[in-house]
């Protein structure tokens, strides 16, 4: 079971390359832009190989070969999605900058980017999916930026489940959930009751 303290990072800080993403804690905080071949290495995923099992009894070889079901080898799509998501991510911050001396260009503007994954049932979408967003902390705890206090939980990214009735409602409610999840809060109580609309959790969200 992971527990809140795993799933928090404490912020690290890194120089950026592209300027407009300088000066703001949530995209430094963030790891660095891979390359294609980083981003190979990062995504595999060998389950390993050891010469002698093969001599082990039946029993627990058939245990040994369900570590292929962890095997991940990226395709081309997995890295058109690790640059999207990175990209996504990053653009999504400018605008979102909570340093205001910086990049004032981009506050109250939306930067927000989106895209849309499509593909037939277990051609492996979803598996693709996390293994990129695995590639990122979900909860970056900031307590100082440049010599100077700065206290906020940043979520990277949230991963929603459509719900089973296709409802907005639903969502809201799951939305809540996975928050508090990540941060150990309490916000499906605080925001979700049965006499809330979704006119009314939306802006909650």
């Amino acid at each position: 079971m992971t527990t809140n303290a795993e799933k928090e990072h404490p912020a690290k800080y890194l120089p950026q390359i592209l300027p407009e993403y300088g000066g703001n804690p949530l995209i430094e905080a963030l790891p660095p832009i891979m390359s294609v071949e980083d981003a190979v290495e990062a995504l595999t995923v060998n389950p390993g190989y050891n010469e002698a099992e093969r001599e082990m009894d039946a029993y627990y070889r058939f245990h040994a070969i369900r570590r292929l079901l962890r095997y991940f080898q990226p395709l081309y799509t997995h890295i058109d999605i690790e640059q999207r998501i990175s990209c996504s991510i990053r653009q999504g911050y400018l605008g979102r900058n909570p340093i205001y001396s910086r990049n004032e260009r981009y506050l109250g503007k939306t930067t927000a980017l989106g895209f849309t994954i499509i593909g037939m049932s277990g051609v492996g979408k979803t598996t693709g999916v996390e293994r990129v967003l695995s590639l990122y902390p979900q909860c970056i705890t900031h307590t100082r930026y440049e010599d100077q206090p700065f206290y906020l939980k940043q979520i990277t990214w949230l991963k929603l489940d459509c719900p089973f009735d296709g409802s907005i409602k639903g969502l809201c409610v799951s939305f809540f959930n996975e928050v508090d999840r990540v941060l150990d809060a309490d916000y499906s109580r605080k925001f979700y009751a049965g006499k809330n609309t979704v006119d009314m959790m939306l802006p909650k969200i």
